[in-house]
């Protein structure tokens, strides 16, 4: 009698192991089956609100007329659109916002069905959230190729989408006044003429600068270069081209004193004509988003870059 007691007893207890093993069980397969759709969900979602946030950074000066700030309104076009088209399904939205002026934060949420947790009293609809914020600043860096060795030394404040006259002169000019750049001190890839150097400068606004430029960069001038005929058809053929250019410290008195480099400006070229012994430059101002490295402060002179912050 005793023997069949203790055997049922045993036979009891290993229905609670049974029922505990299965239990533990379901719990690892619903960590690994649950669990892995959230995980996938919550990659998906971040990789959508990062992109959106991206794009609508990118648009916010799109259509703006001169000095209006930031389009907000496109930029939370764009960003919806992308997040919608990098990861769509009707149980997610999306919610874009401005923390501040310059930056467009993007947000997701996913509601999930889960399969296997509810077996174990887990809700059956989990949320998933995402967000991400991208910030548009001033650009301090700018790749080779990119920067041509015209230095504008800057008198007063250039207007978005108006056309100024720079001239050659120092001092003179309404908005500023333009030098050459000495680049082959930073790299002598062309061969100079042995007497001005203008042909290193013919080369360089041709083909841009031989290494990236940096605000803040220390660079030698060429005020005493003449505008020869290689010059002339460098600056020519850029007409009705988009041109980037350091704006720079005041110019020295000697032909070669180095200037520190202020920030960097982008204008459309309209002209180039030559009065007397002043050559001036008719460029429209414009402002831009371009890649490259982001600083701290505000873009003076209207050339922006853009990075994920969050």
């Amino acid at each position: 009698m005793w023997f069949n007691r203790l055997i049922r007893q045993r036979d009891g207890q290993a229905m609670v192991y049974v029922a505990i093993a299965i239990t533990v069980l379901m719990g690892f397969t619903g960590l690994v089956i649950d669990g892995g759709r959230l995980y996938i969900s919550k990659s998906h979602l971040q990789k959508a609100v990062d992109a959106g946030a991206l794009a609508g950074a990118n648009v916010m000066l799109e259509g703006q007329e001169a000095n209006a700030g930031f389009n907000h309104d496109a930029a939370e076009i764009e960003a919806k659109e992308l997040t919608a088209v990098n990861y769509i399904s009707p149980d997610i939205s999306y919610n874009t916002g401005f923390p501040e002026e310059n930056i467009i934060e993007v947000t997701g949420q996913e509601m999930v069905s889960l399969f296997l947790m509810p077996l174990l009293g887990i809700d059956e609809i989990s949320e998933v959230n995402a967000v991400a914020q991208a910030k548009v600043g001033k650009l301090v860096k700018i790749d080779k190729g990119n920067i041509i060795p015209i230095g504008i030394n800057l008198n007063q404040t250039f207007e978005v989408g108006v056309t100024h006259e720079i001239t050659s002169n120092p001092g003179d000019g309404a908005y500023g006044n333009f030098g050459f750049l000495n680049f082959s001190s930073l790299d002598s890839t062309p061969a100079e003429d042995s007497s001005n150097g203008a042909k290193a400068v013919a080369y360089y606004i041709e083909n841009g600068s031989p290494v990236p430029i940096t605000e803040g960069d220390v660079i030698g001038t060429k005020t005493g270069v003449p505008f020869s005929a290689d010059v002339v058809d460098a600056i020519e053929a850029k007409v009705g081209q988009k041109v980037y250019v350091p704006i720079i410290s005041d110019f020295g008195s000697g032909t070669s004193d180095p200037v520190t480099v202020l920030g960097f400006a982008v204008f459309i070229l309209e002209g180039f004509y030559k009065d007397g012994n002043v050559h001036t430059i008719q460029a429209t101002f414009v402002e831009e988003i371009k890649t490259g490295e982001m600083g701290e402060g505000s873009a003076e002179y209207g050339l922006y870059s853009v990075k994920l912050i969050k």
